[in-house]
């Protein structure tokens, strides 16, 4: 198996990891039935992915073997969204949903952030 090389850990530096549900459900499946180390996302994802369904990524993400997750927050301020971002902040911008850090909390998911000042 992947131990058999030495591997302890598996890092996705993938920002859409959580853009397709369908396709992260059957890879956390394929993790915790056939690979088995801890997994992170070490350099964010977007936080407003499955809104009605993050408690359920979240767990299965979780359940697989993923320890830590980088919510990529941005920014909620005009001007570095214009300067930097070059993006129109829309109202979920501007006040980010504090949802997926409680979701990351009651699976023992440790939850970073990223944000652009």
């Amino acid at each position: 198996g992947i131990r058999d090389f030495g591997i302890g850990e598996l890092q996705f530096e993938d920002d859409t990891i959580t853009a397709r549900k369908k396709n992260l459900l059957e890879l956390c499946s394929e993790l915790e039935k056939k690979v088995g180390i801890p997994w992170c996302t070490p350099n964010g994802v977007k936080v407003n992915y499955h809104e009605k369904a993050q408690l359920e990524m979240f767990k299965a993400m979780s359940d697989s073997g993923c320890y830590q997750i980088t919510l990529a927050c941005e920014t909620g301020v005009q001007s570095v969204m214009d300067r930097i971002i070059t993006k129109k902040a829309t109202k979920q911008a501007r006040l980010p949903d504090p949802t997926p850090f409680f979701y990351c909390v009651s699976t023992n998911v440790q939850r970073l952030t990223s944000i652009v000042i």
